[in-house]
């Protein structure tokens, strides 16, 4: 026998999710603390913690500690596409060299041309953002799906949370899910996580929460700190 309200709680996840960075999030919370205690609102509360759509911070294609300036420098001039991206986000994010927004799309247009996928993402990225150039979600949206359909893991979650959100692309749960899962197939935390949370409220996808569980498992076993707080949650429920 169903408990009371699990059916409405339930009812309410797509909106919930969908609401997520729109400001509305604390109204839905406040009319699901009405209700008892139950699997679907305790998922709803740890998916507030998932990072989605253009709130994740842009992929960043260089460790600021191993950055060599003048190598790379030297390296992207002489046509090296990765080095490019490097240099173009080096540019963009300030690291190891001064801060230069518009000097460092040029770079990153430049390695996407070449088919970087590091630096395809990032400028990406900095298109749905606004970031040194002009906000343009659309174009943003579309330079990431190129990389995810390449199999680019780290594309996939971040092309599967533009869908979930509908961020430079028509809002889409079936299709969020799609990608996600592909990047959870390939060992990506983030992927596992999300993938984990589609399932267990049945969004974009047949609910299991089996599954779902599993999934989330697999991104609590890489250290994934939402994965690990849902599976707690859970196991009160």
């Amino acid at each position: 026998m169903k408990k009371p309200h699990m059916s409405k709680a339930k009812a309410e996840i797509p909106e919930m999710t969908r609401a997520i960075g729109q400001g509305r999030s604390r109204q839905l919370l406040q009319r699901l603390a009405f209700m008892p205690s139950t699997v679907a609102t305790t998922l709803l509360i740890a998916a507030l913690l998932a990072p989605v759509g253009a709130a994740a911070q842009a992929p960043i294609p260089v460790d600021p500690k191993e950055f060599d300036v003048v190598a790379t420098q030297k390296a992207a001039q002489t046509g090296d596409a990765r080095k490019m991206g490097e240099l173009g986000a080096a540019m963009l994010f300030g690291v190891g060299l001064p801060k230069d927004e518009a000097g460092g799309i040029q770079w990153l247009e430049k390695a996407a041309a070449k088919g970087d996928a590091q630096g395809t993402m990032a400028l990406g990225m900095a298109k749905l953002q606004g970031q040194g150039t002009p906000r343009d979600e659309t174009g943003g949206a579309s330079l990431i799906r190129k990389v995810a359909e390449r199999g680019n893991a780290q594309a996939c979650t971040l092309f599967g949370q533009l869908n979930l959100k509908g961020i430079g692309v028509p809002q889409n749960d079936a299709e969020g899910f799609k990608w996600v899962i592909r990047a959870a197939y390939q060992g990506n935390a983030e992927g596992q996580f999300l993938t984990g949370l589609l399932l267990a409220t049945g969004q974009g996808t047949k609910p299991d929460l089996k599954a779902g569980k599993e999934w989330l498992s697999k991104a609590a076993a890489q250290g994934h700190a939402g994965a690990t707080e849902v599976l707690k949650k859970l196991d009160k429920s």
